[in-house]
């Protein structure tokens, strides 16, 4: 993506490990908001559109979330679910479904809170 006139253009391109240029590795998926830095991380392509991708975020101590930002650099998920670990990746609990089909693909209802019921859950969710 570049600026021109005061707006982001998107340029496709073909991506390439060995040219920073054209890398997407995962350590752009930090970067501190600027807007004349423009990396993301990009992951793998897929021959099958249904297939998951599992970013785990090792921060290494606890810490107290107050919101999570996330911007795209390429086409949006159709469903997504951020999970958080109390112990260090042991068991995962649910923090926030998106999805245009929340009943289809988490078995909840749009716009339901995720109550403590909801953690008994994450018992079955471990993400290797």
């Amino acid at each position: 993506m570049n600026e021109e006139n005061n707006q982001l253009i998107r340029n496709c391109q073909i991506c390439d490990q060995n040219d920073y240029r054209y890398s997407h590795p995962a350590n752009y998926l930090t970067d501190l908001n600027n807007p004349h830095n423009l990396t993301c991380w990009i992951s793998e392509p897929f021959t099958n559109h249904h297939q998951n991708v599992t970013a785990i975020l090792r921060l290494g101590k606890k810490y107290e979330l107050t919101y999570i930002s996330l911007q795209f650099c390429d086409m949006k998920p159709d469903s997504m679910a951020i999970l958080k670990s109390m112990d260090y990746g042991e068991t995962w609990h649910p923090f926030q479904y998106y999805s245009s089909q929340c009943r289809k693909i988490y078995g909840r209802q749009n716009r339901a809170a995720i109550t403590k019921g909801w953690i008994f859950f994450s018992i079955f969710l471990k993400i290797k």
